[in-house]
């Protein structure tokens, strides 16, 4: 299998994985929890620059947004190809969103 593949099934279905997430992690096990826990364990980092590696679906990004502030960065890197919609959805203050 190659990366393009890869790509083309994991975009098919990352527009079902935040609304499953927030099901299943959640709802259900009670763990989205630690997402927040792992972002307060980053410290400080208002106007910094913050790489995201395998951001997927962006869902962290919403948590860095507050924490970077409006003069810090977010750099996804992901596989899909499903980047422009993160930034508008998300309104992150200065994005750059490479597709590898």
């Amino acid at each position: 299998m190659q990366l393009s593949d890869v790509s083309k099934k994991y975009n098919g279905a990352a527009r079902y994985y935040d609304r499953l997430t927030d099901i299943v992690f959640g709802r259900i096990l009670g763990l989205e929890q630690y997402r927040h826990h792992a972002i307060d364990f980053l410290g400080n980092l208002e106007g910094a620059t913050v790489l995201d590696v395998g951001c997927g679906t962006g869902r962290n990004f919403p948590l860095l947004v507050e924490r970077v502030g409006e003069h810090g960065n977010i750099i996804g890197v992901d596989c899909g190809g499903y980047f422009h919609y993160i930034v508008s959805f998300f309104g992150v203050p200065v994005s750059i969103l490479l597709k590898t």
